[in-house]
């Protein structure tokens, strides 16, 4: 079985919209609310074909992440480690991967009230590269920055 990123197929959207709430419900609702419609619509608008991906690991799928390319490197729109994998390294690992796929910088964006994730990705190498009331933008400054 393939280790890393696989596409979504369309019959995989309920499942992942599913994650998708599991994971950020609660994380959301402390800050910006939780509307279940505009959230369904958000995802339906946000999370459209070739952005959404399963990390696999030993065969199973333990992560949800969407992610695109950009000039600068890869951003990466929502990361979720499903919550019988949490605890186990999948976020560490699926980091390093999206790292080595990219030719320069990893940008994302986490709430910044949430310490625990702000420490992961601080520990990860990522920076503020931004703040807007909500969030924090983060970036990895990429291979070149760390050789360097």
């Amino acid at each position: 079985m393939k280790e890393g990123l696989v596409p979504l197929t369309a019959l995989d959207k309920p499942r992942a919209y599913a994650i998708y709430c599991a994971g950020m419900q609660g994380k959301l609702s402390r800050c910006a609310g939780w509307d279940p419609v505009l959230q369904r619509q958000g995802f339906e608008q946000s999370f459209t074909a070739g952005t959404l991906f399963w990390y696999r690991h030993q065969g199973q799928e333990v992560a949800l992440l969407s992610l695109s390319r950009r000039d600068y490197g890869l951003h990466v729109h929502l990361l979720v480690v499903l919550d019988n994998w949490r605890r186990q390294g999948v976020g560490r690992r699926v980091l390093a991967h999206l790292h080595s796929l990219s030719s320069g910088r990893v940008t994302l964006s986490c709430l910044r009230n949430d310490k625990p994730v702000r420490a992961f990705y601080a520990e990860m190498g990522y920076h503020i590269a931004g703040m807007e009331p909500d969030f924090l933008n983060l970036e990895w400054p990429g291979p070149q920055a760390r050789a360097g």
